[in-house]
C-alpha cells in the first residue's frame, strides 16, 4: 500500500474522534438526511413528468395508460386542479396536470433541499463551536512547556483555519455526497429495472470516474497536508515578526525577514499552484467523461428509440436522469477536495487535542482545605523534561506561614524554575514540595494556584484598559463596586503606578496596546504587581518584577510591599541586593544549589558569595552602573 494511502486511512480512522462533537446534534444530521432523501424522489419525478408530457405532446396513445401509475398525476389531477378551480379531464390529459405536477414537485423538492441544507450545515456550525471552544479549552489546559515548542501562528492556524475546513466536512462534506450517492443509487435502479443495457451503458462513465477519483484525490490529499503546514509556518512567521517588530526594526532586518517571508510564500504558492495543477486536469476529465457517457447514452437509449423498444418521452426521461447524474459528478472533485482537506485538518487539530498536559490534577477530585500557608521543599532535584542535567540539586527549604523569603543568584542557576514548581507547571515526584501541610502533587491545580499571587519578570499585559489588567484576576461579574474601585486603587498605589496613571488622559481606562507596548518596563512590571496585590492571596511569589524598576522607586514600592506582605508567605527573587536585603531569610543559589542561607548581615560576614555580589553592586552603583 502506498504512503499516501496509509496517510489517508490514518485520517480516517481519526474521524471516529469526532463523534463526541457531532453526537448531541445527530438528531439534525439524521433529520436533514430525510429531506435529502425526501428531495431525491422529489427530483425523481420530474424526468418522468417529461416522458409522460413528451409522450402526450407526441400523441402517443400506445403509452399515455402509463400516467395513471404516477402518484404525482394522480394528486394532482384529483385534488389540487379541484382546488384551484380546475376541472381535469381523464379521458384526455391537458397541460394543467403537467404544469401542476411539475410545480408541486418543484416546491417539495424546494422544501425538502432546504430543511436537507439547513438541518446537516447547523449540526456542523454547532459542531464546529464545539470543537473550537473544546480546542481553546485544551489549549489552556496543556503546560507551558507545550508552547515553548509549539509556534502560535501555528497553533492559531490549526484553531481557525482548520477548525473551518473540519466544519466544511461536516456540512457539505456529508450533504453532498448523501445526495450523490442517493440519486446515483435510485437513478440506476430505475435504469436497471426497465432497461438494463441502457443502464449498463450509463454505469460505464460511472465506473471509469471512481477510478480516477481514487488515483486524483490521494495526490490532492498529499498536497493539502503539506500546504496546510506551510500555511502555518506562514502564519508563525508573521505573528512573530509583529509581536517582535521593535527588534526587527532596531536591527534592521527588515528586509532580511521580508526574503524569508517571500520564500515561505513562494513554497506555499507552489504548494497551492500544484493542488491548482491537478484540480485542472481532474475537472475536465470529469467533464469529458460526462460528455463521453452522454454519448454512450444517445447511441443505446437513441437506437432502441429507433427499433421503437421505448418511447421518445422515456428517450428523454433517460436524458434527464443522466444530467441529474452529470453535475454531481462534475461536482466530484470540489466534494473529494473537501473531505481531504477536511481529513487532513482533523488529523492536525487531533494531534493537539491527543497531547497530554504534564500536570494533571490528582486522582482524589475532592477540595483539600489548605492549612496556613507554609512552603516545605524536601531534598528536591529537577530536570525538565527531555533534558538529562538537573536544574534544581537537593534543595531543602522551610518557609514559615507570614515569613518572608528571599532567593539571590547568578543568572541560570534555578531560581525561576523554583517558582514554577511551586506553581506545580512540571511534574513532580510526590513528597518533595508541601504547601499548608499538603504534598503539592496531592491538591487539586486549581486550589492550588488560588492560594498564590504571582508576579513574572516579564509580565504579560492583555490589550484592554489598564483597570481591566488589574482585575484581570478577579471574577467579573458586572460594573466594579465602589469597594473593589478601593481596592483597585489601594494596589496601585502600593505598586507605585497610580501617580502615572492619573497623568494619562483617560486614567485607568486607558487602552494598552499588545503586550502592553505603550508602557514602559517598569510600568508593566508595578502594574504585575498591582494585580497580584489586589488579589490577596496567602502566597505571594515575586520573580524578579522589580529589575525594570527604577532605585528610587524600588525603594518606595518595597515599603508599601512590606505592609501587604505582613502576614502572608513570601517568596520574593531577585538578582539585586536591594531588593532582596530586607527579607528574614536570603537564600543563595549557584549551579541549582542552595550554597549559602541567612539574614544580610549574617551573609555579608560570611564573605562568600553573597557578599562577592554586593560588594560588586555597591561597585556598580559608585560608578552609576544600573545593575
Amino acid at each position: 500500500m502506498s504512503s499516501d494511502s496509509t496517510s489517508f486511512l490514518t485520517s480516517v480512522r481519526r474521524l471516529k474522534r469526532l463523534y463526541p462533537f457531532v453526537k448531541p446534534y445527530s438528531w439534525r444530521i439524521a433529520l436533514g438526511m430525510v429531506f435529502v432523501l425526501i428531495h431525491g424522489l422529489m427530483t425523481m419525478q420530474a424526468p418522468k413528468i417529461i416522458r409522460h408530457l413528451v409522450d402526450h405532446l407526441g400523441g402517443d396513445t400506445e403509452y399515455l395508460h402509463l400516467w395513471n401509475s404516477d402518484w404525482v398525476l394522480l394528486l394532482c389531477m384529483h385534488v389540487i386542479m379541484p382546488l384551484v378551480g380546475l376541472q381535469p379531464e381523464p379521458e384526455n390529459l391537458t397541460l394543467n396536470v403537467f404544469i401542476l405536477s411539475m410545480l408541486f414537485v418543484g416546491i417539495l423538492a424546494a422544501l425538502a433541499l432546504f430543511g436537507g441544507r439547513y438541518c446537516i450545515i447547523s449540526a456542523s456550525r454547532f459542531s464546529e463551536r464545539d470543537l473550537r471552544q473544546t480546542f481553546y479549552e485544551h489549549l489552556t489546559a496543556l503546560t507551558p512547556s507545550f508552547f515553548h515548542n509549539t509556534r502560535t501562528g501555528d497553533l492559531m492556524t490549526r484553531s481557525a483555519s482548520d477548525i473551518e475546513q473540519v466544519r466544511l466536512l461536516l456540512g457539505p462534506g456529508l450533504m453532498y455526497p448523501a445526495q450523490t450517492i442517493w440519486i446515483v443509487i435510485l437513478v440506476l435502479s430505475y435504469m436497471f429495472a426497465r432497461d438494463a443495457v441502457v443502464a449498463l451503458a450509463v454505469l460505464i462513465p460511472i465506473v471509469v470516474l471512481c477510478v480516477s477519483v481514487n488515483y486524483w484525490t490521494r495526490i490532492i490529499h498529499r498536497l493539502s497536508m503539506l500546504a496546510q503546514e506551510t500555511y502555518s509556518t506562514l502564519s508563525s512567521h508573521v505573528q512573530e515578526n509583529l509581536s517582535g517588530i521593535r527588534v526587527v526594526k532596531a536591527y534592521l532586518q527588515e528586509e532580511a525577514e521580508a526574503e524569508r517571508f517571500k520564500k515561505i510564500n513562494q513554497t506555499y504558492l507552489d504548494q497551492n499552484l500544484a493542488m491548482v495543477k491537478v484540480r485542472a486536469i481532474a475537472w475536465p476529465l470529469m467533464r469529458f467523461i460526462g460528455g463521453f457517457g452522454m454519448a454512450i447514452l444517445f447511441l443505446a437509449a437513441g437506437y432502441r428509440t429507433i427499433n421503437e423498444a421505448m418511447t421518445l418521452g422515456e428517450f428523454w426521461q433517460y436524458v434527464s436522469y443522466y444530467l441529474m447524474l452529470f453535475w454531481p459528478m462534475i461536482a466530484f472533485g470540489w466534494i473529494m477536495n473537501v473531505l481531504f482537506r477536511g481529513t487532513v485538518s482533523w488529523q492536525r487539530i487531533d494531534t493537539i487535542l491527543q497531547t497530554e498536559p504534564l500536570v494533571h490534577d490528582p486522582p482524589e477530585t475532592s477540595e483539600r482545605i489548605l492549612g496556613p500557608p507554609s512552603i516545605d521543599i524536601r531534598r528536591l532535584t529537577f530536570q525538565y523534561p527531555g533534558s538529562t542535567q538537573a536544574v534544581l540539586q537537593d534543595i531543602d527549604l522551610e518557609i514559615e506561614a507570614g515569613s518572608t523569603i528571599a532567593i539571590i543568584g547568578p543568572t541560570g542557576c534555578g531560581k525561576s524554575t523554583l517558582v514554577n514548581l511551586l506553581l506545580h507547571y512540571f511534574p513532580l515526584q510526590p513528597g518533595k514540595i508541601f504547601i499548608g501541610g499538603h504534598d503539592i502533587t496531592s491538591i487539586p491545580l486549581q486550589q492550588l494556584r488560588q492560594q498564590i499571587a504571582y508576579v513574572s519578570q516579564d509580565v504579560f499585559l492583555f490589550s484592554t484598559s489598564i483597570r481591566d489588567n488589574i482585575l484581570f484576576g478577579l471574577p467579573q461579574d458586572g460594573s466594579p463596586s465602589e469597594e473593589l474601585e478601593e481596592r483597585m486603587l489601594r494596589a496601585s498605589r502600593t505598586a507605585q503606578l497610580d501617580a502615572e496613571v492619573d497623568t494619562f488622559a483617560k486614567g485607568y481606562e486607558t487602552m494598552l496596546g499588545e503586550r502592553g507596548i505603550t508602557l514602559s518596563g517598569g510600568q508593566r512590571q508595578r502594574l504585575g504587581i498591582a494585580r497580584a496585590l489586589i488579589l490577596n492571596r496567602p502566597i505571594l511569589l515575586l520573580d524578579d518584577c522589580l529589575s525594570a524598576v527604577d532605585t528610587h522607586t524600588e525603594e518606595e514600592l518595597l515599603r508599601g510591599l512590606r505592609r501587604e506582605m505582613s502576614g502572608r508567605t513570601t517568596l520574593l527573587i531577585s538578582h539585586r541586593i536591594s531588593t532582596v536585603k530586607n527579607a528574614d531569610t536570603i537564600i543563595v543559589l549557584e549551579d541549582g544549589r542552595i550554597v549559602e542561607r541567612g539574614t544580610h548581615e549574617e551573609l555579608i560576614l560570611r564573605e562568600g558569595l553573597y557578599a562577592s555580589i554586593h560588594q560588586r553592586q555597591l561597585l556598580e552603583e559608585s560608578l552609576g552602573i544600573r545593575s
